[in-house]
């Protein structure tokens, strides 16, 4: 698990729904949509839909854009220390 720019105390005091444990689901799966898509480079301008439950899908918008540029490089740097640099054969 990738370390948070914000402590998760400070997190659930500023939003305190994230107590509830689909919500904080939600709100960590738009944080891994986002990071999975920087990764792999895709567009990340507009945040898929997660849910038909106006609620759910709120709170997955919130992690989505909760993702910093920090957490990308984090993310990125995580990411390639698993799988080694990437070794061109040609």
């Amino acid at each position: 698990m990738i370390p948070r720019a914000i402590p998760e105390r400070l997190l659930l005091k500023s939003q305190p729904a994230l107590r509830h444990p689909r919500y904080r689901q939600a709100y960590e799966a738009g944080r891994d949509a986002r990071l999975d898509r920087e990764l792999s480079g895709l567009d990340t301008s507009m945040v898929p839909l997660f849910s038909h439950h106006g609620t759910y899908q709120a709170v997955f918008k919130q992690g989505w854009h909760s993702v910093s540029a920090q957490d990308i490089r984090l993310h990125r740097d995580t990411s390639m220390s698993y799988r080694g640099p990437h070794v061109s054969h040609a």
